[in-house]
């Protein structure tokens, strides 16, 4: 027979209780964001889009570089685009270059398994999120990303571990 264990808010782990809140109160820290996300990987996309729902933003899923300048083009409320480096259809310079022409103020944030940090830097995106990352990282990452004054910054949000 398998014992069930019942905590009180106050006793329940810390990534509970936020998916707690999130499920009753339908809003998060990412609440009213529209972020676009860019990876290759199904699951990952997968992933990447319910955490991103559960935090209370509406996020947009492409899975070549190609879907994501369409996307971005059609969808004038973007927040932040999360864009992985090497795609199918080539490496992030096209995209790049079709985000810059048709939203040059999109705060972008570039993510890589492979260190493509200073790749990022040197085509101007703003933040990077080295995969994998902590649920934690992202939400650090997307709301700081639209702070007025935010400069390129590894994304590694107070209180993770290295």
């Amino acid at each position: 027979m398998t014992k069930m264990q019942l905590l009180s808010n106050d006793q329940q782990p810390r990534e509970d209780r936020y998916r707690a809140g999130l499920r009753t109160a339908r809003v998060g820290p990412l609440s009213g964001m529209r972020i676009l996300y860019v990876d290759d990987e199904r699951l990952l996309r997968n992933a990447t889009n319910r955490l991103i729902r559960g935090a209370g933003a509406t996020c947009l899923l492409a899975e070549t570089h190609a879907q994501a300048a369409m996307l971005a083009e059609s969808e004038p409320a973007l927040s932040v685009a999360i864009l992985d480096f090497h795609m199918p259809d080539g490496p992030v310079d096209g995209l790049l270059e079709r985000l810059r022409a048709t939203r040059p103020a999109l705060p972008l944030i570039g993510t890589s398994g492979t260190d493509r940090q200073s790749a990022f830097r040197d085509r101007g995106v703003t933040w990077f999120l080295p995969k994998p990352w902590l649920l934690a990282d992202l939400l650090y990452t997307a709301t700081q990303v639209m702070a007025p004054n935010a400069r390129f910054q590894t994304a590694v949000s107070p209180g993770s571990p290295d």
